[in-house]
């Protein structure tokens, strides 16, 4: 009597810590919801094109479009405003986290407790849920098409729905499908091969749509990047591993020395996130532009090191993922005077935090107040905040950027009049580049740059 009773009250206690997590990342997701664009300024550019389908007209946000986001953000957009299209990211995010628990629960039922602390305290997903940004849509998507695939008895139209939609959210999720693709054939090469057909139409039709909504001109454009490959492989390695976390990088130093038996869903989740890793990895290190590229692979990771590590390190891994999100590490910060790194070890806010301060620095550099202030010292006028950078440009085509930031143009005479502020304009990289953050400070006297 005594063991049934202890495994009631342990089963208990594990969805207890389920639902605690779930119901605290509902109410951080909730609380960002309200707190304007995501940190991920893209955002504006998504609220754009919802704005534009509202219209009447499709105008794609990025490079070849995004059109499901797109468009059910123009639905979320038109029933709540912003906050309605954050709270939808938030609540398809919070469905992917659902999704993935569904997998660890048929892969590893002990460790859906653990998952969820690891998931939903995970930086990634918490950062971009309360925001009109498409790589929480991604990663549940992915999340979706892995449950369908890992099902008792997949079903073809499931699986190449799933795959579609995938897509549909983003054309370079190709790099997850892919991969699940290619671990099907690996698995059972007579069986995979008949597996792979949704794939093959989900893609197809994927296609299709986008040369529908663009014509053959959507695969001409692209994203580039004018950055030396030294410099873009340093990026990579300090976005690549704040992404990873500290449970990130523990899951993946330990699942190498823990290899499922062949032939189990584990060892199909297992190469799934090392065919992930092998076309992800190269693509960032070309494009090391954001963190969040890395989420799909970086929670796919996680999640099949929680279902394959002993009981111990899955717990370790776990915390060391949530942890973040409450206390970051700094390594480097940015001279205040040419905004050279050097290093800088010490404890700063969680990631939640500094992203939640960072969209309200932003927020504030919108305001009338602080483009007046800038207008003044400057004389410019006509104002546009961009974040990117950040800096502020005018009608004239000036350039007004703090001291801090400076170090981002690498040649000012490409450029049109540009402006020196002596205070930030704008947040830094702060945990996504082992960076201190940007403290907040006023408005101060803007000099033009000597060329």
């Amino acid at each position: 009597m005594q063991p049934c009773v202890f495994q009631s009250a342990a089963h208990r206690l594990n969805w207890a810590i389920v639902f605690a997590a779930v119901a605290a990342f509902a109410a951080v997701a909730a609380y960002g919801s309200f707190l304007g664009y995501g940190t991920d300024r893209d955002s504006i550019r998504v609220i754009a094109s919802a704005q534009s389908i509202l219209g009447g007209a499709y105008q794609r946000s990025r490079s070849w479009g995004f059109p499901l986001h797109e468009a059910a953000t123009a639905l979320a957009y038109g029933a709540g405003g912003l906050p309605g299209a954050n709270l939808l990211s938030a609540t398809v995010t919070l469905g992917g986290i659902g999704a993935a628990l569904c997998i660890v629960h048929k892969l590893a039922p002990g460790r859906v407790a653990l998952a969820a602390v690891a998931l939903c305290g995970s930086p990634l997903l918490l950062t971009n849920a309360s925001a009109a940004i498409d790589f929480g849509w991604s990663f549940a998507a992915s999340m979706v098409l892995l449950l369908a695939v890992l099902s008792t008895q997949p079903a073809p139209m499931a699986t190449s729905a799933a795959t579609f939609l995938l897509l549909m959210i983003r054309p370079d999720n190709v790099l997850f499908a892919a991969p699940v693709a290619g671990a099907l054939l690996l698995t059972d090469r007579r069986d995979g091969a008949r597996r792979l057909a949704p794939f093959i139409v989900a893609g197809l039709a994927a296609a299709a749509c986008y040369l529908l909504l663009e014509r053959a001109s959507v695969f001409l454009h692209g994203v580039s990047t004018t950055r030396p490959f030294p410099a873009r492989l340093a990026r990579a390695a300090a976005l690549g591993t704040a992404a990873l976390g500290p449970g990130g990088l523990l899951a993946l130093a330990a699942l190498p020395l823990y290899r499922p038996p062949q032939a189990t869903k584990l060892a199909f989740l297992s190469r799934v996130t090392a065919l992930a890793w092998a076309l992800y990895l190269p693509r960032f290190i070309v494009l090391p532009d954001q963190a969040e590229y890395l989420i799909i692979p970086v929670e796919l990771a996680i999640l099949t090191a929680l279902c394959a590590l002993p009981p111990r390190a899955a717990g370790l891994c776990a915390v060391c993922t949530a942890l973040p999100a409450l206390v970051t590490l700094s390594l480097l910060q940015r001279s205040q005077a040419d905004g050279a790194l050097k290093p800088h070890i010490a404890l700063q806010p969680g990631a939640v935090a500094q992203d939640f301060a960072a969209r309200r620095f932003a927020s504030l550099m919108d305001q009338p107040a602080a483009k007046a202030a800038i207008s003044a010292s400057t004389r410019e006028t006509g104002l546009s905040y961009e974040t990117y950078l950040p800096a502020f440009r005018t009608a004239s085509g000036a350039l007004i950027i703090g001291r801090q930031h400076a170090y981002r143009l690498r040649d000012a005479r490409e450029l049109g009049p540009v402006f020196v502020c002596d205070a930030p304009l704008g947040p830094g990289i702060g945990w996504r580049g082992w960076e201190a953050p940007v403290r907040q400070s006023s408005v101060h006297i803007c000099a033009p740059i000597n060329r």
